[in-house]
C-alpha cells in the first residue's frame, strides 16, 4: 500500500514538473516576442548589435522567475524585472544611423582604386583630430608625381550659423590642415532655397593649394577638401565647383536637445495636475468613500497614463533623434524617464491617500443610547426589554382569610358565593 502511494506521489511530481517546464517555455517565447517588437534598438549603445542575446536573457528571467507560488515572491519578482527593464531602456540607443554627405564623382576621377599616396595624405589630416572621420576619397585616373586628392571629412559638432565665418572655419580645420588665415580667401555663402549656409576658402601653403568648403550636415559638419599643386590649381577649379554642387546629405544645423528643460516640464506636467485633482477629490469626496480608495484610484490612473505617455513620447521623439544624440540620450531614454515620472506620481498618490485616511473619523448619525437611539436602527435590530411579572402578595389577616385572597376550588367541590344577607349559591 505504501509503495503504491509513493509511486503515485512520484508520478504526480513528475507531471507537475513537466507542466511547469511547459509554462516556462511558453513564457520564454512570449518574452522574446515582446522584445522583438523593437528591432531598431541597439543594446548598450553597440552599433550593429541586434540585441537578440539580451532579449533571450530577459525571456529566460521571466520564464524562471514567475512560476513561484508565493504571491509575495511574485510581486517582488515583478518589481525586480520592472527595474531591470527600466535600466535596460536607460542604456538603450536608437539604431538609426546618420546619413553621410556624399558627392558625385567628377569626370576623370575615381574612388575604386585611390592612389595610396593620396589616401595616406588624407589620413594624415586626421592624425590629431579624433572627432573627425574620413568619408569619400577621390583621386585622378591619371597619376603623376603629386597625388591630387578630393575628400570629404565629417566633423563632430554643430555648425554655428551665428558665428563669424572665419572663426567657424578655423574651429573646423584646426590641427588638420596647414591653415594660414592671413592668406586665405574666405567667402560665406548664405542659405539659398533648401540649401544650407556654406563657408568656402582657398589658400596656398608650401606650394600646395587647398580649396575647402564647410557645410552643415544636421548634427555634424562636413568639410570638403581639394589639395593640388599651386601651379595646377586653376585646372581643378571646375572640378571642385562641380563636386560642391552635386553634394547630397547637407542639412540645416540641429541644436542639442534641452534635456534639463524637458525634465522640468515633464515633472510639472505630472505633479501639478495630479496634485490639483487629488486636492479636489479630497475636498469633494463623496460620502462613504475613503481616501485610501481615492489614492489607489489615482495611482492606478497614473500607471495607465504613464504607459500611454511613454509610448507617445517615444513615437514623437523619433523625429528628433539627431538632437537627442547630441545630448547623449535616445528616444528610449526619454520614454523611460516619462514612465518613471508616472510611476513616481502614482506612488505619491498612494502614500498621500493612505496618510489622509488616518485623519478621517466615522460619521455618527445618532447616539447609541437615549431618546433618539432607536430612530437610527431598524426594527430587526431593536432590542425589546423583558419584564418579569411579579404577583402581588396580599397580607393575611390574623382572624382568618380575607375576602381579597384568591379562592381556589378544592378537588371534588364547587364554588359558592357568599354575600351578606344573601343565601349562598353554588356554581358548577
Amino acid at each position: 500500500m505504501r509503495t503504491e502511494q509513493r509511486e503515485q506521489a512520484h508520478a504526480r511530481r513528475i507531471g507537475e514538473q513537466s507542466e511547469q517546464r511547459g509554462r516556462r517555455r511558453q513564457r520564454l517565447g512570449c518574452g522574446v516576442h515582446v522584445l522583438s517588437l523593437h528591432p531598431d534598438w541597439q543594446i548598450l549603445g553597440r552599433s550593429g548589435c541586434p540585441g537578440k542575446p539580451w532579449r533571450v536573457l530577459l525571456g529566460i528571467v521571466v520564464a524562471i522567475a514567475f512560476p513561484r507560488a508565493t504571491p509575495v515572491d511574485r510581486r517582488r519578482t515583478a518589481a525586480v524585472l520592472g527595474l531591470w527593464v527600466l535600466g535596460l531602456m536607460l542604456v538603450t540607443r536608437d539604431a538609426r544611423a546618420e546619413t553621410p554627405v556624399s558627392i558625385a564623382t567628377p569626370n576623370g576621377w575615381s574612388d575604386r582604386d585611390p592612389d595610396p599616396r593620396a589616401l595616406a595624405r588624407a589620413s594624415g589630416w586626421l592624425a590629431e583630430r579624433p572627432d573627425a572621420r574620413l568619408g569619400v576619397v577621390l583621386t585622378p585616373d591619371s597619376r603623376d608625381e603629386f597625388p591630387e586628392v578630393l575628400a570629404t571629412i565629417a566633423i563632430d559638432g554643430v555648425f554655428d550659423e551665428h558665428a563669424a565665418p572665419e572663426l567657424e572655419l578655423d574651429r573646423a580645420i584646426d590641427r588638420m590642415l596647414p591653415y594660414e588665415p592671413e592668406l586665405a580667401r574666405i567667402t560665406a555663402v548664405p542659405a539659398q532655397g533648401l540649401g544650407p549656409q556654406q563657408v568656402r576658402a582657398g589658400w596656398t601653403s608650401a606650394s600646395v593649394a587647398y580649396r575647402v568648403a564647410l557645410v552643415p550636415s544636421g548634427t555634424t559638419r562636413t568639410l570638403m577638401v581639394l589639395a593640388t599643386l599651386a601651379s595646377e590649381a586653376p585646372l581643378y577649379e571646375r572640378t571642385f565647383d562641380a563636386a560642391l554642387v552635386s553634394m547630397q546629405g547637407a542639412a540645416a544645423p540641429q541644436l542639442p536637445f534641452d534635456h534639463a528643460r524637458w525634465r522640468v516640464l515633464a515633472l510639472l506636467a505630472w505633479c501639478v495636475p495630479a496634485a490639483l485633482l487629488l486636492a479636489l477629490a479630497a475636498w469633494r469626496k463623496p460620502v462613504g468613500f475613503s481616501m485610501v480608495w481615492v489614492g489607489r484610484s489615482f495611482a492606478l490612473a497614473c500607471l495607465l497614463a504613464a504607459l500611454v505617455a511613454g509610448w507617445v513620447v517615444h513615437d514623437r521623439m523619433l523625429e528628433r533623434t539627431g538632437e537627442l544624440r547630441l545630448a547623449g540620450i535616445s528616444p528610449a531614454t526619454i520614454s523611460a524617464e516619462t514612465i518613471s515620472y508616472g510611476i513616481a506620481t502614482a506612488l505619491v498618490c498612494w502614500i498621500v491617500g493612505s496618510l489622509l485616511a488616518r485623519r478621517e473619523r466615522p460619521v455618527v448619525s445618532a447616539p447609541s443610547s437615549g431618546v433618539f437611539a432607536g430612530r437610527s436602527q431598524s426594527s430587526a435590530s431593536m432590542q425589546i426589554p423583558i419584564i418579569t411579572r411579579i404577583e402581588k402578595q396580599v397580607p393575611r389577616h390574623p382572624d382568618g382569610p380575607s375576602r381579597l385572597d384568591p379562592v381556589t376550588d378544592p378537588p371534588g367541590g364547587s364554588l359558592r358565593a357568599v354575600e351578606p344577607g344573601v343565601e349562598p349559591r353554588d356554581f358548577e
